[in-house]
């Protein structure tokens, strides 16, 4: 049965298909981002405080680098297959090549900033970069995608992660302690799940050779993905920046910080993907649903946000303490601003949320730029005099941009009609 059939069969089971997704995805993605919590607890307690610094740092670059390899050609897949399940080859193919040209770029950022900062395992790097190649072979899984199946991309994900865990593991318990052995754990244990991946799906890519245009692929994934790699950027920039300009054992007092406001924000990130479709259709069909709506959800995320940044500031010391050790203590005073970037993400997450739902996504796009550019300039000032606490102060200062920024706008286009005269229907099948 394909998509359309499901949807035609009754919206209320389309829409139960939808809620499930969802759930499976957000349940897998809180479990990998547990297990790499638990990774760099790990690895906090076993590697000398220089070596976590840059192991921390690389690894929040190679967040940013995933991305980028991705940069939207799974959701440009998705619509092209959804649209059209005949095209369903085509358009994996032209994924396969715009990520191996992604890859390609990507490794040869990682190599290049390792020289520059002088790193002294450039060679671990690059072999660990060589991973992004593998993003190519499980694209396939768009076509699963398409038809809100995600049991086996989700499943492979928290495997990949589990294994880049058992991997680390095994090193330490051989006795490695250097920061480029345990890059190339993880991402050997992420290159085993793309490719375990592209096997599992292979026989679900229908046949059929309806053609997809290849530079009209690249461009909508570009279009589509362009956003979320400047997202990442500015958000994991810090880090980077933290080793860069404040050496390593400032990018080490910083990283567990950083770990833990990511893993704080996770409810924020997953209910601004749940709610974006709910979004989308209120903006077009019922302007005051809308509006109580986005209240009531503002509410929530402001007080969710202030719950778990005010515990995270009580108990941030006996926190640090716990996962990462006595040695971390001091990083109290790192975490302590970081507490503050929690609620503004939450608040400010929900604004470029509403933006995207409206179509505004250029103006979400120029002002996660903003956000970027107001992150490199308060690093720089701060990051040298004041250390990882400058980055965390510097991590503040960013999202508050951002957020006033997507409130501003969102504030000066209050009451304004959409700019496209599509109907409602049109708008969501889009």
């Amino acid at each position: 049965m394909t998509l359309q059939q499901k949807t035609e069969s009754g919206h209320g089971r389309f829409d139960a298909r939808v809620l499930a997704g969802t759930g499976l995805q957000a349940a897998a993605r809180l479990a990998t981002a547990l297990l790499a919590l638990i990774t760099v607890a790990l690895l906090a307690r076993t590697l000398e405080k220089d070596a976590f610094g840059r192991y921390s740092a690389t690894i929040a670059l190679f967040q940013v680098l995933d991305v980028l390899v991705d940069c939207g050609s799974l959701q440009a897949a998705v619509r092209f297959v959804a649209k059209n399940s005949a095209c369903a080859r085509s358009a994996v193919r032209s994924a396969v090549r715009f990520r191996i040209f992604t890859a390609g770029i990507s490794v040869v950022i990682a190599t290049l900033l390792a020289i520059i900062l002088k790193d002294p395992q450039v060679g671990f790097i690059t072999l660990a970069a060589l991973a992004f190649f593998t993003h190519a072979a499980g694209v396939g899984v768009a076509v699963l995608h398409a038809d809100i199946d995600y049991k086996q991309s989700e499943s492979l994900r928290i495997a990949g992660s589990l294994m880049g865990l058992l991997a680390t593991v095994l090193l330490v318990g051989l006795g490695a302690r250097d920061a480029g052995s345990m890059l190339i754990a993880i991402y050997a244990g992420a290159s085993v799940s793309n490719l375990l991946l592209a096997f599992s799906v292979k026989s679900n890519i229908p046949a059929g050779e309806v053609p997809v245009r290849g530079s009209t692929f690249w461009r909508e994934s570009v279009s589509l993905g362009m956003g979320g790699v400047v997202r990442q950027a500015y958000y994991s920039a810090n880090p980077v920046l933290a080793r860069a300009l404040g050496g390593d054992i400032a990018g080490a007092r910083f990283a567990p910080a950083y770990r833990l406001t990511g893993f704080s924000i996770l409810f924020s990130v997953y209910f601004g993907s749940s709610a974006l479709p709910a979004l989308v259709r209120l903006f077009h069909t019922d302007r005051d649903a809308w509006t109580r709506f986005v209240r009531r959800w503002t509410l929530v995320l402001i007080t969710t946000g202030a719950a778990i940044g005010g515990g995270m500031f009580i108990f941030r010391e006996r926190i640090l303490i716990l996962l990462f050790g006595e040695e971390y203590a001091d990083s109290a005073s790192v975490l302590a601003p970081m507490c503050i970037t929690t609620v503004v993400i939450y608040l400010g997450g929900f604004a470029l949320t509403q933006l995207i739902a409206q179509g505004r996504d250029r103006a979400a796009l120029w002002i996660s730029v903003a956000g970027l550019v107001v992150n490199i300039i308060t690093n720089i000032l701060l990051t040298p005099r004041m250390g990882a606490e400058g980055a965390a102060w510097a991590s503040v200062t960013t999202e508050t941009a951002v957020a006033a920024g997507a409130l501003g706008f969102l504030w000066m286009i209050r009451g304004i009609e959409p700019s496209t005269s599509n109907s409602a229907a049109n708008m969501l099948t889009k």
